[in-house]
């Protein structure tokens, strides 16, 4: 995987994640994703849940802040400037925005899977690839396990699902010790290197919704 995303210079998803935060599995999320090197994100919410919510991080541009436009009255009248790991941020995700993409995915995952690896608390097995209709899909789906007494680790168990022709990890599971889902990362409609643009990134683009006054907080 890591072999793999060094050719990768931008790509577009549409993300579907799902999270536990302070003891609540909350609703899927469907997020479409832009994602350019290095460290330009655009996100925007297109299911039930905030739809229409708007983020956009760009590394090094308005002091490494992001960008936040909430749908709804009055909060849809100004674009909110916040750190990516702020509070504000981590109450409604388990990761900062610096965290969302695939690059970042495979770096948590193999540092952890080394880590494991040099500890000797690493399991892992194969697990057969089920479709639900048709012939099953060009993926592989990695099972990796650490001891439910280890620490230092993203999950106790972790589903990796990899398709086979990008080489790239396309969902991932995690899971506490008493197997309750702490999170799912699922990147559907992968397009890799479609050449995105700075004009993607631009909270001007008139398919965005940014206002232009801005709340820092």
């Amino acid at each position: 995987m890591e072999a793999a995303y060094t050719s990768i210079q931008d790509y577009t998803a549409r993300l579907v994640k799902r999270e536990r935060i302070k003891d609540k599995l909350r609703d899927p999320e469907d997020i479409r994703l832009k994602f350019r090197e290095p460290g330009k994100i655009y996100m925007r919410w297109m299911g039930p849940a905030v739809s229409g919510r708007e983020i956009l991080f760009v590394k090094g541009r308005d002091k490494d802040r992001a960008l936040i436009h909430e749908p709804g009255f009055p909060s849809s009248l100004i674009t909110i400037l916040t750190p990516p790991d702020s509070p504000l941020v981590l109450q409604e995700s388990r990761h900062p925005i610096t965290d969302v993409g695939l690059g970042r995915l495979i770096e948590l995952l193999a540092t952890h899977t080394r880590r494991a690896f040099t500890r000797g608390e690493l399991a892992t097995r194969e697990i057969p690839v089920v479709s639900p209709s048709g012939p099953a899909k060009a993926e592989r789906r990695l099972e990796l396990i650490t001891p439910k007494t280890a620490t230092g680790y993203l999950a106790h168990r972790a589903i990796v699902t990899i398709d086979l022709a990008t080489r790239l990890p396309v969902a991932v599971e995690l899971f506490g010790t008493n197997d309750e889902l702490l999170a799912s990362y699922t990147y559907k409609e992968l397009i890799v290197n479609p050449g995105l643009t700075d004009r993607d990134f631009d909270p001007t683009n008139p398919q965005y919704a940014f206002p232009t006054r801005r709340l820092p907080v």
